[in-house]
């Protein structure tokens, strides 16, 4: 039966008009297979009443309206009336919303309402291709602030859709991106800002706690005060003997291993050869002693991380840290003093304490790295804090995809801060520390794509033309993780990536990461891809546990900032005093400039799909800065 839309409008006398030719319908996007089955039909499923339409030049290439609870075909007010929808259609009810899923569990999505063109097909497993926008390129646009899910079945017919068998998991199926919030748009800020504030009462502390304050804590302070020196003598003892230093130095240096560069390079050019002879030593000694302290006096410290700042490299995380350490509530790790990166950072799923002492049933060694009960004693009675909640600020955690299993093994309730810079920017960062400690990278953002051989890196070999050379492989792994290809040639580094990814809580480190971690520019290139990373913490954290900060808004408006971090912790906001403090660790560039074509295909390679990710993550359009990340210089 043909339909108005076929025989074109009535006339209002309701005589009958010439019949208009209807016009020839265009065939549904397809999408061909690698494995060389049929090929693939674009749905799109509205989960939360529309979506982003994600093939162009098909039905819906635009964005879907709000309203909207079927296949658009308008595009959502942004192109013509599609052929396969008629005019008289009747729209379609919203469906309820999907229950919403995480981690593992939402991979399958074998439960999606889906409809094709008016007809219930089966449901199949989602893939997400690319990380194309409104259109353009083939994109999933699930986890959005539209709540749109794109799914491809198996088949061209649609009969046959229904029918399909389908693709499997390993091959098609992710899950969907994780609603993740910035500090200023987090629930727990808003809900901070929105509860009325009354005038603060003088400061009352319960009976319970002036009883362990002022009578209980007394009578146990001489054997606590007497077990710590007891811990720190012996730590000063073992720096003075040559083995324990050389074990524990030996153990950090593969867990770091660009410390020793700083020996052979920057020490031996500004204090000589006996001078940075004499400054190691003294390095490792004081190594020694503060992890043999630490060790010694296990008994006294009972913390553990009430959360992370997690990441990432070069975004900030030090200034960060030193912020929320003015709390009286708050303390970082028990690090080695006058140190600022060991001073802050534990680096204990890294491997500090060694390949085997990185997991999750080296808990107990965990707490070594955290305050002792003295100093939450006299955080009470010389600052009133009523608690104490430590933090963890190692940056290269968000980086390293097996740290988020184990940091959840270990403290399943702990919330977690991100800070994010423009990746190119933080990679080139990152470049000019290492360079200034005098580790000698095979790569630069700094140089000319071609390695000294020209702005083609198509005509250059070497390291650096296969770092722009790279691409995104064909799989898809885990929880909306793209593959990335690493190096041209790279397999070892892959595979590396790879086992880490499904490596057990419990299981030793792999002997090549830190290695391949510091000085391969594959992992400086994933660490900034900040979606999948970001996805890897989702799987494993409920998203309320998750907070992402702009760096320039750290940079621009640091007490605003902090004090939405404080808010997500849980900390009283009232009790906080602000000042401004220096940068941490900034990098000195010395006059560096990334290069701008080597910057333009960095991140046109790398970046541009995490980008795009990451914004629907977030849901937002984009981040300050980040607009034109292919103009001008760093």
């Amino acid at each position: 039966m043909e339909s108005a839309a076929a025989n074109g409008p009535q006339p209002p006398g309701g005589g009958a008009a010439a019949p208009t030719p209807a016009p020839a319908p265009r065939p549904a996007p397809k999408l061909a297979r690698a494995d060389g089955g049929a090929p693939f039909v674009l749905l799109h499923v509205a989960a939360d009443g529309g979506g982003s339409s994600s093939a162009s030049g098909g039905c819906g290439g635009g964005r879907s309206g709000a309203s909207s609870a079927r296949t658009s075909g308008s595009g959502g007010g942004e192109g013509g009336q599609c052929q396969h929808h008629p005019a008289e259609r009747p729209e379609a009810p919203p469906p309820p919303p999907p229950p919403r899923l995480h981690g593992a569990a939402a991979a399958g999505d074998a439960g999606a309402r889906i409809e094709e063109f008016g007809t219930a097909a089966a449901a199949a497993p989602r893939t997400e291709i690319g990380g194309g926008g409104d259109g353009g390129s083939v994109a999933s646009s699930d986890g959005g602030a539209d709540g749109g899910v794109d799914a491809f079945v198996s088949g061209a017919p649609r009969a046959a859709a229904a029918a399909a068998k389908p693709a499997p998991r390993a091959a098609f199926a992710a899950a969907p991106l994780p609603r993740l919030h910035l500090s200023h748009e987090h629930p727990a800020v808003l809900a901070a800002e929105s509860r009325p504030r009354p005038p603060a009462p003088p400061p009352r502390r319960p009976l319970r706690t002036l009883a362990r304050v002022y009578l209980l804590s007394p009578l146990l302070l001489p054997l606590a005060a007497a077990l710590w020196l007891a811990a720190l003598a012996a730590g000063l003892a073992a720096a003075l003997l040559v083995a324990p230093s050389l074990a524990l130095a030996r153990r950090l240096y593969w867990a770091c291993p660009f410390i020793p560069y700083i020996w052979r390079g920057p020490a031996r050019a500004r204090f000589g050869r006996a001078g940075a002879l004499l400054l190691r030593l003294q390095f490792e000694g004081a190594h020694c002693a503060t992890v043999v302290g630490r060790l010694l006096s296990l008994p006294l410290r009972p913390y553990l991380p009430a959360f992370y700042i997690a990441g990432f490299p070069k975004c900030g995380t030090t200034s960060l840290a030193a912020y929320l350490r003015l709390h009286p509530d708050l303390a970082g790790i028990a690090g080695m003093p006058g140190h600022e990166a060991l001073g802050k950072e534990s680096h204990f799923f890294g491997g500090i304490l060694g390949p085997a002492a990185a997991g999750a049933r080296a808990a107990a060694l965990y707490r070594s790295f955290f305050p002792t009960v003295l100093t939450a004693w006299w955080r009470a009675a010389a600052r009133g804090a009523a608690s104490l909640a430590c933090f963890d600020a190692t940056p290269t955690f968000a980086c390293m995809p097996h740290v988020a299993a184990r940091a959840a093994a270990v403290t399943p309730n702990a919330k977690v801060v991100f800070v994010v810079r423009e990746p190119t920017a933080a990679v080139f960062s990152a470049e000019t520390m290492l360079r200034g400690m005098g580790v000698p990278l095979p790569w630069s953002l700094a140089a000319p794509p071609g390695g000294g051989a020209g702005d083609d890196p198509e005509a250059a070999a070497g390291p650096q033309a296969a770092l722009l050379r790279a691409s995104w492989g064909a799989g898809l792994r885990g929880l909306g993780e793209r593959r990335c290809g690493g190096w041209a040639g790279d397999a070892e580094h892959d595979a590396l990536w790879a086992a880490l990814a499904s490596l057990p809580p419990d299981a030793p480190l792999p002997p090549g990461l830190p290695a391949a971690f510091y000085f391969r520019a594959g992992s400086y290139l994933r660490g900034a891809q900040y979606a999948d990373r970001l996805a890897e913490w989702a799987a494993h954290f409920p998203p309320e546990n998750l907070m992402v900060v702009d760096f320039r808004r750290l940079v621009e408006a640091p007490e605003s900032v902090v004090r939405e971090v404080l808010a997500f912790v849980g900390a009283d906001g009232e009790r906080y005093r602000f000042r401004r403090l220096p940068p941490g660790m900034a990098t000195n560039y010395a006059g560096a400039k990334m290069h701008p074509a080597t910057r333009a295909a960095v991140a046109r390679r790398w970046f541009a799909a995490s980008n795009t990710s990451l914004f629907r993550m977030l849901g937002v359009e984009g981040l300050p800065g980040w607009g034109a990340p292919f103009e001008g210089d760093a």
